[in-house]
């Protein structure tokens, strides 16, 4: 079983670093996939920081904004607020990165970021909007 947890955490780490590459190539697509699929593992996995996890969620929103994909980035802005709500409710894994400087200015911080991406999806939704009514 602890190999098999071991095997789970390296693939995760592919699909991640899969991400990575292909965001570099700006085939965003792929990246895009990449990134969805390593987050929602570490979601069946609990392996996952949420501080973390809610911004790459929510940065992932932007990429489907842009698509104007509109239900998918409200999912994953939806998804950022309920894991962004657990810091502080879980426990932490070994994989939970070392948080350094101020811990509330940091929460603060983030939560600021992810209330960002709610507003710009608000706005290019309502954007799309406007333009589907001319």
């Amino acid at each position: 079983q602890e190999r098999s947890k071991r095997f789970e955490k390296v693939y995760t780490h592919n699909l991640y670093y899969l991400a990575q590459v292909y965001q570099h190539m700006e085939m965003f697509e792929k990246a895009a996939h990449y990134c969805h699929s390593t987050l929602k593992r570490q979601l069946e996995h609990s392996a996952y920081h949420p501080m973390e996890w809610a911004i790459n969620a929510a940065t992932l929103s932007q990429f489907y904004i842009n698509k104007l994909c509109f239900m998918e980035a409200r999912h994953c802005l939806s998804a950022a607020n309920v894991i962004f709500g657990q810091i502080g409710k879980i426990q932490t894994t070994e994989d939970t990165p070392e948080v350094e400087g101020d811990l509330p200015e940091l929460y603060h911080q983030r939560k600021g970021e992810i209330a960002r991406c709610w507003i710009k999806y608000c706005l290019a939704l309502l954007q799309n909007a406007q333009l589907s009514m001319q």
